[in-house]
């Protein structure tokens, strides 16, 4: 994980890395709220 932004506001958590979907969704998952992935791709 890179970077982390987060807007408590709305509720949402950004997070950019390189690691697989697969291991940032079960990462997510482990914290107990709900979690999914609106995008992916090469954000630079």
């Amino acid at each position: 994980v890179r970077i982390v932004d987060a807007d408590m506001t709305n509720q949402l958590v950004r997070v950019l890395g390189s690691a697989s979907l697969r291991t940032l969704t079960d990462a997510l998952d482990q914290t107990g709220r709900k979690a999914r992935l609106i995008g992916q791709g090469n954000p630079e």
